[in-house]
């Protein structure tokens, strides 16, 4: 998938994320916008689309972007995370992704679990 492609996805799954709700029960996302009020140390699910993805130079932790409108967290997986059958073993930049863990410092989440929604049917039109 090229670039161009890429941004396209992203940008269709943008739109989606606005008009469709997650009927699982167990997860229950909020805006990037809501998150950012919150306080350290809370637990939070979000969903966005997965706008980049890298390894943080100082530990090593891989980082993931997620995206909803115009707003974007950083969601971290540390080094040592001791369950990462909770993690996906690859991600497509430009997917809608639902993202469970802790709110650290102003725009970080402690990944507990991610898993992507664009191929699940987990969603439902408003």
């Amino acid at each position: 998938m090229n670039q161009k492609q890429i941004e396209s996805m992203k940008k269709q799954n943008l739109i989606k994320l606005k008009k469709f709700k997650v009927k699982e029960p167990n997860f229950k996302p909020i805006s990037i916008k809501k998150f950012l009020t919150l306080k350290e140390g809370t637990q939070v699910d979000v969903m966005g689309v997965l706008d980049k993805v890298w390894l943080t130079e100082r530990n090593k932790h891989t980082a993931f972007a997620i995206i909803d409108q115009n707003l974007e967290c950083i969601a971290l997986s540390l080094t040592q995370n001791k369950k990462p059958h909770l993690l996906p073993k690859t991600v497509t930049v430009g997917m809608i992704w639902g993202v469970k863990g802790i709110k650290q410092g102003k725009d970080f989440i402690i990944i507990r679990e991610m898993f992507p929604l664009s191929n699940l049917d987990l969603f439902k039109g408003e």
